[in-house]
């Protein structure tokens, strides 16, 4: 049943040969002509779709005919002889266990059973290369993949829905087998939930009888959403049963500790320190802890090989970043004023951030006023604002930059409730400090399920961190305070 041709050049003792056996013997002469039973009703199925999907044929009668002769492996005429092929799609559950086989999921790709069947659909479109007409598209004629002749295996399978209908049970053991990973099961489960939209979108088939086909139609969904809930069942109780994969954790662990493994320099708001503490000895009250909700278990689940987003690793680190880069920003935000003034214009705070600024050694301003920000902005295209005020630009900031006034660093502060700025000196920043836990690892990550749940949770991201800021080195607050369709 699973069995193609892509199986047949590897070893008998492989691991995906040992799945498709379960425990019986390898015979070769049996597999091969297993191997070319499925081959010749692969195609005569491919075949039958993609003549149903045939634009505008004029002899919808004898293409039915000849439709079901390729499904049956029936005679289109009488030769004499007796018998009919054993190996036909008789019922809705062949064709889409056919389907499966298709799709090839494990394996498809270069070289694969799919991509053979795919390479068959290529040349059928070669055939009517001439009979197209310019300029035109016929959905799923001339294309080469089975799930762009989707309609038509709907087709075939509400024509075979007069009664509710199953997969046969090889093809259950099968899917439920360790041959189809959890990422094959949530392709299938996928591709289903695309029948039942094609289901739902289309009336026209050329294979029912219009009186039937609201019956017919209701059997085939309810069909469908039955196989679907019976693999998302056994799936959940796999994840629900799974252990947590601790190496996966760990190497979240890793990739989570970027920004402080970096032996570079440090990423704003750390590069503002003088000092950088790598391996301090902190204890819980340093914790802070980000919390990726809704986490599916599956994600983390031993043996459970599933799809995972291609830059999880990075995305994660970023979390710990931003996190890091705000508990940074929000002690700075908590550090004594030791003055405080309100402006009404633009050019009255930037006048002043100038004087001040020139008194600190090492001047730095965060901007929270979104008016000053979009002030500071628009200067990179307004050269008589940017001259008036001394503003420049560098290169080797990070995103958080914004500009130089005189010789004073500009950051933004982003926080929806801070809408003022905060005028002080690098000499404020004294030391940032982290709990090493191994090398290159800073942060530990674990997995906790939610309450009532066996399959969701949470992701826990922990660290450790302490800020110190100096006492004696002035913060100023600068407010601007004007109203909305005041000049800026």
């Amino acid at each position: 049943m699973l069995i193609n041709h892509y199986l047949l050049p590897m070893e008998s003792t492989s691991d995906t040969w040992q799945l498709v056996l379960r425990g019986n013997d390898y015979d070769y002469s049996a597999a091969f002509d297993l191997s070319l039973r499925n081959a010749h009703i692969d195609l005569r199925v491919i075949t039958a779709c993609y003549m149903l999907l045939k634009p505008g044929d004029d002899q919808p009668d004898l293409l039915a005919k000849y439709i079901k002769a390729l499904l049956t492996g029936s005679r289109i005429h009488p030769s004499g002889s007796i018998g009919q092929s054993r190996h036909n799609i008789s019922n809705a559950g062949d064709l889409l266990g056919a389907y499966i086989r298709h799709r090839d999921y494990r394996y498809y790709g270069e070289g694969s059973y799919g991509t053979w069947l795919s390479s068959i659909m290529e040349s059928f479109g070669r055939i009517y290369e001439e009979r197209r007409v310019s300029g035109r598209i016929y959905s799923g004629w001339g294309a080469n993949d089975p799930r762009s002749m989707n309609r038509a295996y709907v087709e075939i399978a509400i024509s075979m829905s007069g009664t509710i209908w199953k997969l046969p049970n090889d093809w259950e053991e099968a899917i439920f087998s360790g041959f189809f990973r959890h990422m094959d099961q949530q392709s299938i489960i996928s591709d289903l939930h695309d029948w039942i939209k094609i289901a739902n979108e289309h009336d026209d088939y050329l294979l029912v009888d219009p009186s039937s086909l609201e019956i017919f139609k209701g059997n085939f969904i309810k069909s469908v959403e039955g196989i679907i809930q019976k693999i998302s069942d056994a799936q959940r109780q796999l994840v629900a049963d799974a252990d947590k994969d601790r190496d996966r954790l760990a190497n979240f662990c890793v990739a989570s500790s970027a920004i402080l493994s970096n032996k570079g320099d440090p990423e704003f708001p750390l590069g503002l320190f003088e000092h950088f503490d790598r391996e301090a000895d902190l204890n819980d009250n340093s914790a802070f802890s980000v919390n990726i909700v809704d986490y599916a278990k599956e994600r983390v689940a031993s043996g459970i090989d599933t799809s995972r987003a291609i830059n999880e690793d990075s995305w994660m680190a970023d979390c710990i970043s931003n996190n890091l880069k705000l508990n940074v920003l929000r002690s700075l935000l908590k550090h004594p004023q030791s003055v405080s003034y309100e402006y009404t214009d633009i050019d009255g705070i930037l006048s002043d951030i100038r004087k001040i600024s020139e008194s600190m050694a090492i001047p730095v301003l965060f901007v929270g006023s979104q008016k000053l920000k979009s002030t500071l902005r628009r200067s990179s295209y307004e050269p008589e604002v940017a001259g008036r005020h001394d503003i420049s630009r560098q290169d080797g900031f990070d995103n958080e930059y914004i500009c130089h006034i005189g010789n004073c660093e500009v950051y933004s502060l982003s926080f929806s409730d801070v809408d003022y700025c905060l005028l002080t000196s690098k000499e404020l920043f004294d030391t940032v400090s982290f709990r090493k836990i191994a090398d290159d690892q800073y942060v530990d990550v674990d997995f906790e399920l939610n309450k009532g749940s066996d399959t969701v949770g949470k992701l826990i991201l922990k660290y450790w961190m302490k800020v110190n800021l100096t006492g004696n080195t002035p913060c100023v607050k600068l407010e601007l305070v004007i109203k909305d369709d005041d000049s800026v």
